[in-house]
């Protein structure tokens, strides 16, 4: 054991003295409640890749063609509105509880008292489709008759059982609308202390449609609620920024922005929700620096700076300079371990099986991953010549 940790405080005072230093982030710690069962096993791995660039901008807007609606039972027997902007759209009735849908009629705007199988080009009842999470056995599903028209629609339960849920989700999709919901934010990737920009805009094709009444907030999937305040932009947009501050452990599920908004078209109302996912973190480690240790095989080392002991993995891609001068990846490269708190080093190689030479040759795409979290705590895009990286 005491040789053990000899040889990482010498691997470490070597790195330290002789590394490329990387950007570097302030580490937290969190509680992790299943880092404890993760292996302490060293691992690692590595493979060709394409030669395909990875540095894709992704962009995480979002367009929504409908909204969505929770009522009441009570609602529902007095008559919920239903809004569209165009004919053909497509209505979802889902009880909360599992139990039947009352039979429901819908008033058109022109008038018409109609059943719902009269007023369907397409209609399905119970069953399966989209969200598991919440959908039942029991839901039903309509598309409107285009020669119904678009405006406001009622629908109305005119049955009264003990068997009806207490609560409904409705899902309207205006799919053939000219206008949309744009949602987004400024990241895909967040951490703790980020701040986080959203922007919402009502599109149309033809008209800037004024957004009256709007509400935005953050969701975690612990149950976090965060309410965003809303500048106006302009009179179809939107932005808010907050500041991340969740301490929690989120398992490697995602965030979301959600929205609602209303607007008007002459005496036509629209309405629209909307909803995009980001991924967030707490930083429980950074990387300090890296350094090339030797050529056959291609090996480097890292330093680290880790506040939660979790077991880390350490992905990195190298890259060579083609004819054209363009740098694209050639091979990838995994380490995992358990890291304890403190300053650690994570070592790890590449077969490089052409044997190319380092005045041709990139270290980048540096991710560092937390088991704990399932989520990338670090991560460095940037190609680093490895003659940058001295032996």
């Amino acid at each position: 054991m005491k040789t053990t940790q000899l040889v990482l405080i010498s691997a470490l005072c070597f790195t330290q003295a002789h590394a490329l230093t990387l950007p570097r982030q302030p580490v937290k710690s969190y509680e992790c409640d299943v880092c404890s069962q993760l292996s302490h096993e060293n691992l690692q791995d590595k493979w060709s890749i394409s030669n395909e660039p990875l540095n894709r901008t992704i962009n995480n807007s979002q367009k929504s063609y409908g909204y969505k609606e929770r009522i009441s039972l009570e609602q529902l027997r007095a008559g919920v509105l239903i809004t569209t902007t165009a004919p053909g759209a497509v209505v979802r009735i889902t009880p909360m509880q599992n139990k039947l849908i009352p039979q429901l009629k819908i008033k058109t705007p022109k008038n018409q008292l109609l059943s719902l199988q009269e007023a369907s080009a397409l209609f399905s009842q119970d069953e399966p489709f989209g969200d598991k999470t919440l959908s039942t056995k029991h839901q039903t599903m309509l598309q409107i008759k285009p020669e119904l028209g678009f405006g406001t629609f009622i629908l109305k339960s005119e049955e009264h059982s003990s068997n009806d849920a207490d609560a409904y989700l409705i899902n309207v999709y205006d799919k053939f609308s000219p206008t949309y919901l744009d949602v987004q934010t400024d990241s895909i990737h967040y951490q703790y202390g980020d701040k986080l920009t959203a922007k919402i805009t009502l599109v149309d094709d033809y008209i800037d449609h004024d957004i009256y009444d709007i509400n935005a907030s953050l969701i975690g999937p612990g149950g976090q609620y965060v309410p965003l305040k809303l500048s106006k932009v302009k009179k179809n947009q939107f932005e808010a920024t907050t500041v991340l501050n969740s301490e929690s452990n989120d398992h490697g599920e995602n965030w979301y922005l959600e929205t609602n908004i209303q607007s008007e078209y002459g005496q036509q109302l629209i309405r629209r929700s909307g909803h995009t996912a980001f991924s967030y973190s707490v930083p429980s480690a950074s990387m300090i620096s890296v350094k090339k240790l030797s050529s056959k095989p291609l090996t480097f080392v890292a330093t680290l700076d880790v506040a939660t002991a979790s077991r880390y993995a350490l992905q990195s891609v190298l890259y060579r300079k083609n004819g054209k001068g363009e740098v694209t990846p050639i091979e990838t490269s995994q380490r995992a371990q358990w890291l304890e708190p403190g300053k650690q080093v994570i070592q790890f190689t590449f077969d490089n099986s052409n044997q190319l030479a380092d005045d041709s040759l990139y270290l980048g795409y540096l991710r560092l991953i937390d088991y704990g979290q399932l989520k990338t705590v670090y991560q460095y895009n940037q190609p680093i010549k490895l003659t940058q990286l001295v032996e």
